[in-house]
């Protein structure tokens, strides 16, 4: 017997499971279940030496996974694991194995025929992770954004790898492709790699996914759709004070952003330096991933001209490029400071640019009209 298998056999009830179950997708921890039968029994089980299947995950209020002993102690924890319902050989058995594989419990092994009861208890309330500075060893400025129980995305740009246990050097399970929805299924762990790590379950695969790294989250949570503007009043003196939060959006942003003229669109900067470009959200659509404007540089500053024809960016080389909607290049670039540009603004008419560096200049730039004769 593996010396990390943790066998507790206990007395109980059992369920026949239909060959049916065989055709759903296994979550990793199946194999765990799997090579603590194989050592049970003595000889190698399979999925496809079963009789039929079944699993379920769920948020345990302790350790025990829903299967405590008589003086046993467990820590009262939330723990996240999973039930598998193994028929093999005319024998169900009941194996409960943790998210990350270190809690193995064989719960019952009864006689085919017998109904399982379901675990007997009340889930304990699950409180969301506290934004809260990084554990010692985990990224620092990587605020714990994720909540057990809700929904979230891996960002846009690319995949974020899916692994058996929270650490990098573990077995991959799958990927979850760039604005691919998950379910986050318990609370972060600072994991030994450094990382903090979630545990997810998808429509096709469960594990863990790292939260990001060097200051880059690959991972966040899905904003709140905001309401219809006939809900909004004007931001007047009157009413300022009643200012309310109507969503946020947590990625990799920075300081760099600006309303199209009809509301339509937000453009807000791109913090991963490899990628760059500048994020746009439909803002009609928030709970939907963004586009990427692909720039190939690091946008610093971002603004429209009032007419909406172009979004104006400013890198961190200096350059100013103007982009009109939907194209796939600039329209016009030029080098306005030879440090990176740190804001950039149109006049209301919009005749005037001006523009501010690293350097504590403002700059203005417009187009003389020429006269002939």
């Amino acid at each position: 017997m593996a010396k990390w298998f943790r066998i507790l056999m206990v007395a109980g009830a059992a369920l026949l499971v239909s060959q049916t179950a065989l055709a759903q997708t296994s979550p990793s921890q199946l194999e765990i279940a799997l090579q603590a039968l194989s050592e049970s029994v003595g000889q190698t089980v399979t999925e496809v030496d079963l009789d039929g299947w079944q699993w379920s995950q769920t948020n345990y209020p302790d350790t025990s996974l829903g299967c405590p002993q008589p003086d046993q102690a467990y820590s009262q924890v939330v723990t996240s694991g999973y039930q598998f319902l193994l028929v093999y050989q005319g024998q169900t058995y009941d194996y409960r194995v943790s998210a990350d594989g270190n809690i193995v419990i064989l719960c019952t092994s009864t006689d085919v025929g017998t109904p399982v009861a379901p675990p007997t208890f009340t889930p304990a309330p699950v409180e969301p992770a506290p934004l809260a500075p990084a554990a010692p060893g985990c990224p620092e400025g990587l605020d714990l954004r994720l909540t057990v129980g809700e929904q979230a995305r891996a960002t846009v740009g690319l995949p974020s790898n899916v692994r058996a246990a929270s650490d990098v050097s573990s077995q991959q399970v799958g990927q979850v492709q760039p604005g691919e929805v998950f379910t986050v299924t318990g609370n972060a762990v600072c994991g030994p790699d450094g990382l903090y790590w979630w545990p997810i379950q998808t429509a096709t695969l469960s594990g863990w996914i790292a939260q990001g790294d060097v200051g880059l989250y690959y991972v966040e949570p899905i904003p709140q759709p905001l309401p219809a503007e006939n809900a909004l009043a004007l931001l007047i003196a009157e009413n300022v004070t009643r200012l309310a939060q109507l969503s946020r959006i947590d990625s990799n942003l920075q300081g760099a952003i600006a309303w199209s003229p009809d509301g339509a669109t937000l453009a807000v900067g791109n913090s991963n330096e490899v990628l760059g470009g500048v994020w746009l959200y439909d803002v009609a659509q928030l709970q939907n991933p963004p586009a990427r404007l692909e720039t190939g540089t690091l946008v610093t500053a971002v603004a429209y001209t009032p007419d909406g024809a172009f979004l104006i960016l400013g890198d961190a080389e200096g350059n100013v490029e103007f982009w009109q909607p939907g194209a796939e290049e600039a329209a016009f670039s030029f080098a306005a400071h030879d440090n990176a540009i740190e804001a950039l603004s149109v006049s209301p008419n919009g005749r005037i640019l001006a523009t501010i560096g690293a350097d504590n200049a403002v700059r203005f730039w417009g187009v003389p009209v020429t006269t002939e004769g």
